[in-house]
């Protein structure tokens, strides 16, 4: 068993630790680019997910939940098949296009 800090007696190990650094991207500005490459850039695809809904003080809808019920059953994902009160669902989507 590992222990940090190392306890009386015990050899010590050496730790590598990562600290994210921000930087500029280099890339160029894409508000001069033409309109096909800044578009082609920010198209990318959405995988289905859940959302909250219900502070919202919404339902999810009929359409929703069989999409959840057929998606969820075609990935072969254990438990129920059935949408969570509270949350809607979003299909697999593509953005930006």
């Amino acid at each position: 068993m590992l222990n940090y800090p190392a306890r009386r007696g015990e050899r010590t190990v050496s730790l590598l630790c990562y600290a994210p650094v921000l930087r500029e991207a280099d890339r160029e500005d894409l508000r001069h680019a033409e309109p096909e490459v800044a578009y082609s850039l920010a198209a990318h695809r959405v995988a289905g997910h859940l959302m909250r809904i219900g502070h919202l003080g919404k339902e999810a809808s009929a359409e929703a939940r069989a999409a959840y019920r057929d998606d969820h059953q075609r990935a072969g994902l254990a438990g129920p098949h059935e949408l969570p009160r509270r949350f809607t669902y979003v299909r697999e989507h593509e953005r930006g296009f």
